[in-house]
Formats: C-alpha cells, sequence, structure tokens
C-alpha cells in the first residue's frame, strides 16, 4: 500500500479542477484490494479457494492507509477467502512512524516501542493465528513488538 491511490484520487482532481483528465484518473485508480474485491463483484466469480478458513487474522492498518478506507478492502479480501478477520487498533501508530522506530537509541526504537505497546498488548490478548498488515515497516514493528507470525496479505494466499 502506498499514498499514490490517495494522490491520484483525492489531491489531483483537487489540485487540477478545470482538467476533466483528473477525474478520468480518479475515477480509475484503485486500491489493490478495493480493485480485486471489484473485479470479483463485477464478474460474479467467487474466490478459488477458501483457503484461509479457519484462520483467525489481527488486522493493522498502516497511518498511511487510513485515508483510503483503513484496510477495509484487504480485510474483506481475506474474508472472502476465509479468514476470520479483527481490526485491531488503538487509534495510534504502532510505533514505527515510518521509518523512525529504526533508529537507534532512547529517541528512535526505544520511543517507538513505548508508543506501540499498547497496540502490542492488544494483538498479544486477542487470540489471533497471525497479524496481518499492508505495511513492510509496520510488519517489523509488530513482529518484534508481540513475537506473532506477521504477514501481506497477499502471502496468505
Amino acid at each position: 500500500m502506498s499514498p499514490f491511490p490517495y494522490c491520484l484520487t483525492v489531491s489531483y482532481p483537487r489540485l487540477m479542477e478545470q482538467d476533466d483528465g483528473a477525474s478520468l484518473i480518479a475515477d480509475n485508480t484503485h486500491e489493490l484490494f478495493e480493485y480485486l474485491n471489484k473485479i470479483e463483484a463485477e464478474t460474479g466469480k467467487a474466490p478459488i479457494s477458501k483457503s484461509l478458513q479457519g484462520r483467525r487474522l489481527g488486522f493493522h492498518c498502516a497511518c498511511h492507509q487510513r485515508s483510503l478506507g483503513a484496510g477495509n478492502g484487504a480485510m474483506e479480501w481475506l474474508r472472502r477467502r476465509g479468514a476470520e478477520v479483527e481490526l485491531i487498533e488503538t487509534g495510534t501508530c504502532c510505533g514505527m512512524g515510518g521509518t523512525f522506530g529504526l533508529k537507534a537509541g532512547l529517541l528512535g526504537h526505544k520511543l517507538s516501542m513505548a508508543v506501540g505497546d499498547a497496540l502490542f498488548e492488544l494483538f498479544k490478548n486477542a487470540e489471533i493465528d497471525a497479524i496481518v498488515t499492508e505495511s513492510s515497516v509496520c510488519k517489523i514493528q509488530l513482529l518484534e513488538g508481540t513475537g506473532i507470525e506477521v504477514f501481506h496479505p497477499l502471502q496468505l494466499l
């Protein structure tokens, strides 16, 4: 997940109000899982398998993803494949803050872990099989903070 869909669907049309091309681009730009769900709905095709049947997954929405549906597309995509998915949320960052948590020392890694501590506890107490996030840096932070396996949704195919 990147900030590009937001830029193309929200920012670009605002900046280019008089340009019909901006609206055309915005109307045809989708977040990956939103697009995959749309294709399945339009074609009437169900997922090929229910390969995630019985899996309990905790979902973390990365900060940069919140403005684009808060991971709802990915969670729906996983549910359509049989997973039980719960959004686990504190309303704050996991602590990584982009790459902030990769810095050494008190004003870096240690502070980032303290910021994420409440979220880590929620995941540890959630009785889940794994954590899912679309952010590679959140994945690093969540794995270290919880000890629970963390996946990108596409890894669960």
